[in-house]
């Protein structure tokens, strides 16, 4: 399937390149005292900059792509320019595409890094070029490939290709119901992956991050960590299970590593859902939560609750309740008065006192209930 090429080109324009010394590669060329060797394509650099899992074919979702490049015999202040290009491929209408240029000063004989961060949508299929030059003259050229079937090389030779995310899997690990997008009461989230040629004891591990969205002064926050062991070929099905207060509507990924080594990035999305929540320390004029948090510090004066409402029947009534459960029989502590509320951007909250001395430790929950029905619960902890 063709891209647009409007999308396409917002695509390529977000792409970013980070180019930094430190340790290279092959192939050598010379200009004056200066030359290029060994310059490979690879999925990471070691601390001096020298390749690691190198390849020539990436995959849509792999995270960052690498180039380690060999400078020798540089004189002071040697320029070193990177130019990422998009050949062809895929977006329709764009060829021979200059993504951006990066300049690096550098000099002796020392390894370079260049690498390349995925765009929000994924790498547009294609084949690329890096030109790398040295004080303005081109000399080295080196070409990849992106695919949606490109399996990023691991430790030991291992591979990861064909990651999906979906609602379900078959007893050998397979997706059979792919999606990117999931509601926000979804009991469980799943990413299948296939493994191949892993040696016995290879480590798979799933890290999952909320990005961004409406959890407000949250970006990037791991919120699971699934480790499994894989051997030889076969799917992997990693998930997550929903938390008590439901998925913060946004934009989520999973990264997956093998043995430590980051191989893929797989984004996906949460819906809103028609009612969601957030403890926080206060909020802000404008009712959005000031530092987030479902773990309090003891003595803390007042926990806030912000409540965000999305398609519910106007002049709805919310009830939102306080309860101790930190035993076998919850207790309840109190309640706001009832509002009456409707769908609105602006999100609204309540608050309870902890009483003399501040909030005690325990473990807690808040309770919302909407038109006579509870419809969430958020659990937080002080400590």
């Amino acid at each position: 399937m063709k891209m647009p090429v409007s999308r396409a080109l917002s695509v390529l324009l977000m792409l970013v390149v980070v180019g930094t010394a430190s340790a290279g590669c092959g192939g050598e060329v010379s200009f004056t005292t200066a030359s290029l060797s060994d310059a490979t394509m690879c999925l990471g650099v070691d601390s001096e900059a020298k390749p690691l899992n190198p390849t020539d074919e990436f995959g849509v979702n792999t995270p960052e792509i690498f180039c380690s490049v060999k400078l020798s015999n540089a004189p002071d202040d040697t320029e070193i320019t990177s130019e990422w290009v998009y050949v062809k491929g895929e977006v329709q209408g764009v060829e021979d595409y200059v993504i951006d240029t990066v300049p690096l000063m550098a000099d002796g004989t020392q390894y370079l890094r260049f690498s390349l961060s995925r765009p929000t949508d994924g790498w547009p299929v294609g084949e690329y070029e890096l030109n790398l030059s040295i004080d303005g003259k081109k000399k080295v050229t080196v070409p990849f490939t992106v695919s949606r079937t490109g399996a990023a090389a691991g430790p030991g030779g291992a591979s990861l290709s064909e990651a999906t995310m979906t609602l379900s899997a078959d007893s050998m690990s397979r997706p059979l119901e792919p999606t990117s997008i999931f509601k926000a009461d979804v009991p469980e989230i799943i990413c299948s992956v296939l493994v191949s040629n892993a040696s016995a004891g290879t480590e798979l591990l799933s890290e999952w991050y909320y990005v961004s969205g409406e959890w407000q002064g949250v970006t990037n926050q791991l919120i699971g960590t699934i480790p499994v062991d894989v051997q030889g070929t076969q799917y992997a099905a990693l998930s997550l299970t929903i938390p008590a207060e439901g998925w913060p509507a946004g934009q989520y990924q999973v990264k997956l590593y093998l043995n430590g080594a980051l191989q893929d990035a797989v984004p996906f999305e949460v819906e809103s859902a028609p009612i969601g929540a957030v403890t926080a320390m206060s909020v802000d004029a404008d009712y959005n939560p000031i530092n987030p948090t479902s773990a309090f510090p003891v003595g803390v004066e007042k926990v806030y609750c912000v409540v965000y409402l999305r398609d519910v029947p106007a002049n709805s009534k919310l009830l939102v309740e306080w309860y101790d459960v930190g035993s076998a029989v919850h207790r309840f502590i109190n309640k706001n008065a009832e509002m009456t509320v409707q769908t609105s951007e602006k999100p609204t909250w309540a608050s309870m006192s902890g009483g003399t001395g501040g909030w005690k430790a325990g473990s807690y929950a808040v309770v919302l209930s909407l038109n006579g029905e509870r419809v969430l619960i958020v659990p937080f902890t002080v400590g």
